[in-house]
């Protein structure tokens, strides 16, 4: 993949996020046509894992270059950055819920009756307002990249793999929810009306940023071998890939509409849940990924007119420049977009669902077509501190 494509699907999937998360509160058809809803895949997981890959591509090619201790102290640089998004998210979400007027009960509870005591659990990562998922979860990956890259620098793969597996397979048991139950029992956090709450089973979701990341950095150094694609084996992991997409496409609905037990149901939903990450969410998850890859990759040459058509399209779609636009600023287009949700939550999701069905789509398209307004304005800003930087250089020698 290159970048440009690399950053349009991250776009794209802030775009389906958007949708995704609207379509909660104010129902519509283009909230539900995201992949959220459509086979147990969905536009976090595919953010996560493009987030592991750029990280992997950008401080991969620096270690090129870059003693260690650099990268380190650059990699740890980031994640202050990404850190002072997550406190100003918390505070807004907590201004928000807490004082603005007629606020919904779901939406006040996010402040808890100590906003104080939710800002600090928030700001330590330990929990986090319905929306602001991601950013925690993606910080505490980010303090375990460093030593992560620096063992792939080092050619320790197994050593990486076996800890990010081991990880994994602790998240598929109920020890981390009985710990952290028992250290909030323990403190009495509850009791003191603190918001508590994790939806991603942080042990479950690192297995797809650190898959992420080890591609990325394999990328980065010219040392990631996809040949094989164009042989018989990789067209039978594409057709292996096509026969999981369509059989998990169409479980959901046999699960809404085939009049099956209730147990029956719960337990189909249990083998792919979102929150924990399951070995079959994360097999259509990567049936999905390696598809679209193989597409991109090997479908330009086919011999079927179509195949060569599908392909050509998928990579406009993932060049297209508004896409990759939000891609590039995917940090502040992620702090719109929560902050969208809020306030719609609050003063819109009551009229709009009575709403007729017309003006909630209409709605929808143009809630989402504003996540390109802080795209474009922190654009300029950068555009502006690149261009300014070496005329205050220039005026700081001058006063020298």
């Amino acid at each position: 993949m290159r970048l440009n494509q690399i950053d349009g699907a991250r776009g794209f999937f802030l775009l389906s996020m958007m949708l995704g998360h609207l379509a909660s509160f104010i129902p519509s058809h283009v909230g539900r046509l995201t992949h959220h809803s459509n086979g147990f895949v969905d536009s976090a997981q595919g953010f996560v894992t493009i987030s592991g890959i750029v990280i992997g591509l950008v401080f991969g090619r620096r270690l090129l270059h870059d003693e260690v201790g650099v990268v380190r102290r650059k990699l740890l640089s980031r994640i202050g950055v990404l850190w002072r998004w997550q406190v100003f998210l918390l505070a807004s979400v907590i201004v928000i819920s807490a004082c603005l007027p007629n606020v919904p009960t779901a939406i006040a509870a996010q402040a808890g009756d100590m906003p104080w005591l939710t800002a600090l659990l928030g700001a330590t990562l330990i929990s986090g307002p319905v929306f602001v998922d991601i950013l925690p979860m993606y910080l505490i990956f980010m303090v375990f990249t460093p030593a992560a890259l620096v063992a792939m620098n080092r050619g320790q793969w197994a050593r990486v793999a076996a800890v990010s597996l081991m990880a994994w397979a602790l998240g598929q048991t109920n020890i981390p929810e009985i710990a952290l139950r028992a250290f909030f029992d323990q403190t009495g956090l509850v009791d003191q009306g603190a918001y508590v709450a994790l939806y991603f089973n942080r042990l479950g979701w690192q297995v797809l940023y650190f898959a992420g990341l080890a591609g990325g950095f394999l990328m980065a150094q010219n040392r990631l071998s996809l040949g094989f694609m164009h042989g018989v084996i990789g067209r039978n992991l594409a057709l292996a890939s096509i026969l999981l997409a369509i059989v998990f496409f169409a479980l959901p609905r046999l699960v809404a509409y085939g009049g099956l037990e209730v147990e029956t149901n719960n337990f189909l939903f249990s083998l792919f849940d979102r929150q924990s990450m399951t070995p079959l969410r994360i097999a259509v998850f990567a049936a999905h990924f390696y598809l679209a890859l193989w597409i991109l990759i090997v479908a330009p040459t086919a011999r079927a007119r179509w195949m060569r058509s599908l392909s050509h399209k998928l990579n406009a779609l993932l060049t297209w420049r508004p896409l990759v636009l939000l891609g590039q600023h995917s940090l502040p287009v992620y702090a719109w977009h929560v902050l969208l949700c809020y306030l719609l939550a609050i003063f819109a999701a009551t009229g709009l669902n009575a709403a007729p069905w017309f003006i909630r789509e209409v709605v929808a398209v143009l809630t989402a077509l504003t996540l390109f307004v802080p795209a474009i304005f922190h654009a300029q800003f950068q555009r502006y501190v690149r261009v300014s930087r070496p005329v205050h250089s220039f005026a700081a020698r001058k006063s020298i």
